[in-house]
């Protein structure tokens, strides 16, 4: 469902602390904004986000997000009737990587 030049609502932007957000456009980035609003976002967010993005979309974040906490990522999965073993952050071997990240 994407137009020309998206700027997300005020609402959101304590989502995207991190990037300018007067900037951030989720026509150019649209996987960056769905994975936010996946692993930090209220009800307010989810429900704008999915009458801005279609149920593929959102379900293909899901599948191939590299920033999705586990406990995320099992929860939308769960939501969206998603093979778990499609999804990227739940597979062992990522797990795996993401753990030797944090303790080494």
């Amino acid at each position: 469902m994407h137009h020309q030049t998206q700027r997300l609502p005020a609402f959101l932007k304590r989502y995207f602390w991190d990037v300018s957000f007067g900037q951030l456009d989720s026509t150019r980035y649209p996987s960056f904004v769905v994975e936010r609003i996946l692993e930090f976002g209220d009800g307010q967010a989810v429900q704008w986000m999915r009458t801005h993005f279609s149920l593929r979309e959102i379900r293909e974040v899901v599948k191939h997000s590299r920033a999705l906490s586990a406990r995320s990522a099992n929860f939308w999965t769960r939501l969206y009737h998603l093979d778990p073993r499609e999804v990227r952050c739940l597979s062992r071997s990522f797990q795996r990587r993401r753990r030797q990240h944090w303790f080494v």
